[in-house]
């Protein structure tokens, strides 16, 4: 009996750390975000984005999702509020495109940055019902504004000329004046300073 029980918990032992195992396997991140250093991200094909000169606690990144450019990023903190700014070459040329490539109208944007549909709210990675939202413009560029004062928001903007999907994100702080004037800060179009 003794030697029944012995073997009787090693399989179920067996069992366990198999189990365990495959778990593991199962909970890999599709896209996962891979640290680098500006250097690495240039080299690896990324798009030059910077975090301000006042910036602290900077950390460059990259993301590459299957069948799509990589988006580039970098986190940041300017006197204590963090900041995610991130860029993808695309294919699309209206700032105002679901991510299926159908063009939203101003009147239904909000309910397609609140659903993660709207290109530039896909970008952000920022999932929130938002309070206000608004079209603006970065330098040249046509961009949308979706926030929730004091919380969560992000601005997206799409610079046309090289096809580039830009996005400045905030977890918590947020005003659209600090992502407006932030937003102008960062922002070096491709092509130079044609604005």
């Amino acid at each position: 009996m003794k030697k029944f029980l012995v073997v009787m918990l090693s399989l179920m032992m067996v069992f366990a750390m198999c189990a365990c195992g495959e778990k593991e396997e199962s909970s890999e991140v599709a896209n996962p975000v891979i640290e680098c250093t500006y250097d690495e991200l240039i080299e690896k094909g990324g798009v030059d984005i910077k975090a301000p000169e006042n910036a602290e606690d900077v950390q460059y990144s990259y993301i590459e999702a299957d069948g799509q450019e990589m988006i580039s990023q970098v986190a940041f903190t300017v006197d204590g509020k963090e900041f995610c700014y991130r860029a993808q070459p695309t294919g699309i040329t209206n700032i105002m495109a679901n991510t299926d490539g159908t063009e939203v109208s101003m009147d239904k944007l909000v309910d397609a940055l609140n659903d993660g549909t709207q290109i530039g709210a896909a970008l952000s990675g920022l999932n929130y019902e938002w309070s206000a939202c608004a079209s603006v413009d970065v330098d040249y560029c046509e961009g949308i504004c979706a926030f929730n004062e004091g919380e969560a928001g992000f601005i997206a903007w799409l610079d046309v000329a090289p096809g580039i999907l830009y996005s400045l994100g905030m977890d918590n702080g947020c005003t659209q004046d600090l992502l407006m004037d932030t937003a102008n800060d960062i922002f070096v179009p491709v092509q130079g300073n044609v604005g």
